[in-house]
C-alpha cells in the first residue's frame, strides 16, 4: 500500500467492519504500508463464514482503489486465489497460467493456489470447529 494513502485504508477498514457488523484488529508495518487486518469472526456460524468472502471481497476493492494489493507479504493462498484475477488483470493472469502450464503440467504442486476463481470450492476448507476465542493467542497484545 503506498504510505501515503494508509490514513484512507485505516478509515476504510473501520467503515468497512461497520458495515458488515464485524470487529476487527488491525496491525502492520506502517513505513512499509503493510497492514494486517483480522475480522473477528466465529466460523462455527455460518453467517460469519459467509461474511468472510463478502468481507474479502469488498476490502481487495478498498485496497486496489487506494493503489494497494492484498497479497504485498504472504501471497494468496487458496482462501484468496479467487481474487487474483481481479487484483493482476486478464494478462498477468494469463501469464501465471502459461507458467504454471509449462513448470507443473499436471497440476500437482500446490493445486487451487493462485488458480482458483470460483469461491464455492474454497467455502469447504474453513473449519466449522474454528474457536474464535484461539485468535487471542495469535494477535498482538497492549
Amino acid at each position: 500500500m503506498p504510505v501515503n494513502h494508509l490514513a484512507a485504508l485505516l478509515k476504510g477498514v473501520q467503515e468497512l467492519l461497520a458495515s458488515h457488523h464485524v470487529e476487527g484488529a488491525m496491525w502492520g508495518r506502517v513505513g512499509e504500508g503493510n497492514l494486517h487486518v483480522q475480522p473477528l469472526l466465529d466460523l462455527s456460524i455460518v453467517s460469519d463464514r459467509q461474511k468472510t468472502f463478502r468481507l474479502m471481497s469488498d476490502y481487495q476493492t478498498l485496497v486496489q482503489s487506494l493503489g494497494g494489493s492484498m497479497s504485498g507479504e504472504h501471497g494468496e493462498g487458496r482462501l484468496r486465489a479467487h481474487l487474483v484475477k481481479k487484483q493482476v488483470g486478464d494478462e498477468l493472469y494469463g501469464l501465471f497460467e502459461a507458467v504454471k502450464k509449462v513448470l507443473d503440467p499436471h497440476n500437482i504442486l500446490n493445486p487451487g493456489v493462485k488458480f482458483q476463481e470460483d469461491v464455492k470450492t474454497v467455502i469447504p476448507m474453513l473449519r466449522e470447529n474454528y474457536d474464535v476465542d484461539a485468535l487471542h493467542d495469535f494477535l498482538p497484545h497492549r
